[in-house]
């Protein structure tokens, strides 16, 4: 297992993230998640929290596979029960996930996402509000309730 010499991504959109180096980290976000889903894999808990920046700034890694799973076919049925359980965080949740429907892969593209407007937005503002206001404008895109982390 690597060590990661850095700070989650949650930690470090406090400060303002320079937009060439925003498109490498997208790139970089892009290809683990690409080598993920070939290997059948969906992480099912893309955050903030679960990305690791480098000291340096240089890359971004994905953490926690705590709940990873390996996927059998193209789309599985959720195991959330209505807002009360299931796995992964909320705020970051398809509504296919939100709703208890089908789910798969591109459930953790949808967090990349989430994420990648929160990091967006919050670059530019730098303030706590603004971070869950990204979150409740992806999720007022789809017509669900942004729920808190």
């Amino acid at each position: 297992m690597e060590y990661v010499d850095g700070e989650t991504l949650f930690e470090h959109i406090e400060r303002a993230t320079p937009a060439a180096t925003l498109h490498r980290w997208t790139s970089q976000l892009a290809d683990a998640f690409e080598y993920l889903h070939r290997k059948k894999l969906q992480h099912r808990d893309v955050k903030s929290h679960n990305i690791m920046v480098s000291k340096d700034g240089s890359a971004v890694k994905v953490i926690d596979l705590g709940l990873a799973t390996v996927v059998k076919s193209q789309a599985s049925k959720s195991s959330r029960s209505g807002r009360g359980g299931g796995v992964g965080s909320p705020a970051y949740a398809s509504k296919e996930k939100h709703d208890g429907g089908r789910f798969g892969t591109p459930d953790d593209m949808w967090g990349i996402g989430c994420v990648l407007v929160e990091l967006g937005v919050s670059s530019n503002k730098r303030n706590r509000k603004n971070k869950r206001e990204s979150k409740q404008v992806v999720h007022l895109l789809w017509g669900i309730p942004a729920m808190s982390d």
